[in-house]
């Protein structure tokens, strides 16, 4: 049975809520048979899913920034994976390239401060790796780290899609579209009550995932197992207040461009400084707001973390 997701049963509401899982993070290294079992608790449930895959995964530490090889993801899994994207409602995004910190900064990035060219020769590279398998229009940086340098080249290389957090720079111009992680898995239900009543021309719900938040994976870092996660798909509201979708599919679906996100940054700003009840309304946490740009908000200029959403 084939997932319908907005980019092949498009939601004709453009109030309903778009709500995207995201799982980082499947490389060489990654456990296969947890994989699969994620998948499948997705695939059992009609819940779309973005995969974030690592194209070369470091062959080391990915923390330390020295000279080391790398895993290319292999045929037989990039052959799964295409499998499961031919099922529907499944897509692989691109996660980085190698996934390892970069030398000289004090942060955990792959990108941040790169050369152009050392950026554009990284992507592109990673990106034609994946597509001998399936196409890639959707970006994941590691660490959620990313500058305006990042930005061009992936406008420059054909992505649709940009996902971060909700604190990054904001492209200038172009057709890329923006959707921030937002939330994690035990935020989704608090996420999904405040979107509700949240003011805006498109509403997002982006939750951010990895192997290592379930406890079949063996990591101390666990807070769920896959019989819980199963549960929380089952009772997901299909009402048609919420739209599950994958990241290609809503940047197909558009409407999440900077001209749109700009302005609830600006909106949320303000709103740290009115009552809890109004701040629900035009800034509740765990989504992100996309607006109709007013022309002197529509520039689309970055945003710190102090003039981001929360």
């Amino acid at each position: 049975m084939r997932v319908k997701g907005v980019g092949e049963n498009s939601c004709k509401d453009p109030k309903a809520v778009r709500v995207v899982f995201r799982l980082d993070d499947v490389s060489a290294a990654s456990d296969d048979g947890l994989d699969r079992l994620i998948f499948e608790t997705f695939f059992a449930n009609q819940i779309p899913l973005t995969v974030g895959a690592i194209p070369f995964l470091s062959d080391g530490d990915v923390h330390d920034p020295g000279p080391q090889g790398e895993l290319a993801l292999p045929m037989d899994k990039l052959s799964f994976l295409a499998g499961c994207r031919a099922r529907g409602g499944f897509e692989i995004a691109q996660h980085g390239c190698s996934h390892q910190v970069r030398a000289g900064v004090d942060f955990r990035t792959e990108f941040c401060g790169r050369a152009e060219s050392d950026q554009l020769s990284c992507i592109e590279r990673g990106k034609a790796w994946l597509e001998q398998s399936f196409p890639v229009t959707s970006f994941i940086p590691p660490w959620n780290s990313y500058d305006e340098v990042t930005v061009r080249v992936l406008a420059s290389l054909g992505f649709r899609a940009l996902s971060a957090d909700a604190f990054g720079p904001l492209p200038s111009t172009g057709n890329l579209q923006i959707l921030p992680a937002t939330t994690s898995l035990a935020g989704l239900p608090a996420a999904l009550e405040a979107a509700q009543s949240a003011r805006a021309t498109r509403v997002l719900i982006a939750v951010l995932m990895h192997a290592y938040d379930f406890r079949e994976s063996g990591s101390t870092r666990a807070a769920h197992d896959l019989s819980e996660l199963g549960m929380l798909l089952r009772g997901l509201p299909r009402d048609g207040r919420f739209h599950y979708a994958t990241m290609e599919g809503c940047a197909a679906e558009g409407g999440y461009s900077t001209k749109s996100l700009a302005p609830a940054r600006w909106r949320a700003r303000i709103a740290r400084h009115l009552p809890a009840l109004i701040r629900k309304t035009f800034a509740p946490e765990g989504v992100a707001l996309y607006l109709k740009a007013p022309r002197a908000l529509a520039s689309g200029a970055g945003c710190d973390r102090e003039d981001s959403m929360p």
